[in-house]
């Protein structure tokens, strides 16, 4: 330090931010640990619906994983993932609202799981450099 007196409010504010820092690193990771997880629990919903199984015991769970999906990565900054997932979850919402799937719904389902995938891959490989 310079030797600048620093004021106890100051010390106590910049303590509070690492503290904070530190803690969203740690939930970062824990996010990032889980993320293979979601996407499988994404991928074996889409196949259900994909084969035509609307109400598959385990709909709602799966929509469940993709709604925290979207909702933690956009508080991660991961941003691409979130929209992906969002959108991924929508078109599912509209397809099972709708009772049945159509050709364009299968075509969208399928290119957003795709979408959902590589913005998960992206993001891991991100995470290596």
């Amino acid at each position: 330090m310079d030797g600048t007196p620093v004021e106890p409010e100051a010390e106590a504010r910049a303590a509070a931010l690492r503290a904070f820092r530190d803690e969203m690193e740690i939930l970062v990771r824990e996010f990032d640990a889980v993320l293979p997880e979601r996407i499988a629990m994404a991928r074996s919903l889409t196949s259900s619906i994909l084969e035509g199984d609307l109400a598959s015991p385990g709909r709602d769970e799966g929509l469940r994983t993709i709604h925290h999906l979207a909702g933690s990565a956009g508080t991660f900054r991961r941003l691409e993932l979130s929209r992906a997932a969002r959108d991924l979850e929508n078109e599912i919402l509209a397809v099972v609202a709708r009772g049945t799937l159509t050709e364009e719904g299968r075509a969208n389902v399928t290119r957003l799981l795709s979408e959902l995938e590589q913005a998960a891959q992206d993001q891991q490989d991100k995470e290596k450099i």
